[in-house]
């Protein structure tokens, strides 16, 4: 048994890999392309990427999932009202944890309450106690 050395990348195959080359910025025309081959002619990925040149199946893929996916939706007056109540709910659940990490000193709404006090959205508070409530901060 010989004794192996290390091995290092060689000239030749240095050379032989490709050279990182960045893809130019998809465009609003491209965009506007993806959408409408995948989501109108709902073709697939393989077959999107034969109408983009020096494009793969999978930035394709990646880009219609993490930009585009959704923004052509309809929002509903109903869907709009679910996404308030949603927040809403949100907002009260937040302020539970809020409450529970201050222990059981503090409720929800007393926690909601002094947050908004000292960073002047308080009903009741005057300008002068509003600039020394946000030094808190």
């Amino acid at each position: 048994m010989g004794s192996s050395a290390p091995r290092s990348l060689s000239a030749s195959s240095a050379s032989s890999r490709k050279a990182f080359k960045p893809k130019a910025k998809f465009t609003a025309d491209d965009d506007d392309l993806l959408l409408e081959l995948k989501e109108n002619k709902k073709l697939s990925w393989k077959q999107i990427a034969e109408h983009f040149e020096g494009r793969t199946a999978g930035a394709l893929q990646v880009r219609y999932c993490t930009k585009l996916k959704g923004r052509s939706l309809h929002w509903s007056l109903e869907d709009i009202n679910a996404l308030h109540e949603a927040l809403e709910e949100y907002e009260e659940e937040r302020w539970i944890i809020v409450s529970q990490k201050m222990g059981s000193k503090f409720t929800a709404s007393i926690c909601r309450d002094k947050f908004n006090e000292l960073s002047g959205h308080g009903a009741n508070n005057n300008n002068n106690s509003n600039t020394t409530n946000r030094k808190l901060f």
